[in-house]
Order: structure tokens, then sequence, then C-alpha cells
């Protein structure tokens, strides 16, 4: 008779041992799955503000370019320009801290940061080829941001 009773005890304890085992299980999985989808966001988030600040930067740069053909005064826009490139610094920054282990994508916006930069010092003869290369450094950067932002 009292043998019934345990074993329905046990078996009750054993239940809800398991079930708790496996609401526990469910709830790390969301939060981890949570998370991956945050950081995938941020990620992203921050690799478009870089490509953006980039764009934005090569227009300054372009600009500038364009007075000095015309015979007008490299400084005119400077200040703009500063600013320009203290956007792709911080937009850097900021994809550095957020994806320190995402090397491909890291590598694509290092090389986008520079062939930007080099437009500034682009002579006439050197302008097509930096330009050509900033497009492309743009386009790489964008195509690890996708392959980093990928969901598994």
């Amino acid at each position: 008779m009292y043998t019934d009773v345990i074993i329905g005890a046990a078996t009750t304890l054993a239940g809800a041992g398991v079930t708790g085992l496996i609401q526990y299980a469910t709830t790390v999985r969301t939060a981890r799955a949570e998370r991956a989808e945050r950081h995938r966001r941020e990620v992203g988030e921050a690799a478009v503000e870089l490509a953006g600040a980039l764009v934005d930067h090569r227009r300054h740069q372009y600009l500038k370019l364009q007075t000095v053909r015309e015979g007008g005064d490299p400084p005119a826009g400077r200040q703009e320009r500063w600013e320009a490139r203290s956007a792709v610094t911080r937009s850097m920054a900021r994809l550095e801290v957020v994806a320190p282990h995402e090397q491909h994508l890291l590598r694509a916006a290092r090389e986008g940061v520079a062939t930007c930069l080099a437009l500034g010092d682009a002579t006439d003869e050197t302008l097509d080829d930096v330009r050509q290369a900033t497009l492309r450094a743009h386009d790489q950067l964008l195509a690890a941001a996708a392959r980093a932002t990928r969901r598994p």
C-alpha cells in the first residue's frame, strides 16, 4: 500500500524535475538566440554606419579635388572634411568594439578606410585608380558585413 504512494510521489518529483530542466534549457537557448540576434544587428548597424561615413568622406574629398581643379582654395571646406574624417574614425572604432572577432569584416573595413583616406593624396593621374579602389573596397565591406550578419 505505501509502496504505491512512494512510487507515485517519486514519479511526480521526477516529472517535475524533468519539466524544470526542459524549461531551463529552453530559456537558456532562447536567451542565447536573442543575444546572437542582437549582436548580428549591432554588427550590421556598425558596418552600415562605417560605409555611410566612408561615402560622406569620399564626397568631401571629391569636392576638394574639384575645387583644386577649378583653381579654388583647398582649405575651403576643411572643417567639413575633418568632421567627415572624424565620423569615419568613430565608426571604425565602433565596429572594432562591436565585432572584435569578425576578422574578415575588420580587414574589409580597414581596407575601405585606407583607400578612402588615400583619396586626399590623389593626383589627377592617380585619381581614377584610387577611385576604383575605394569603390571595390566599399563593395567588399558591404559583402563582409552581409556575411558577418548572416543567420546560421
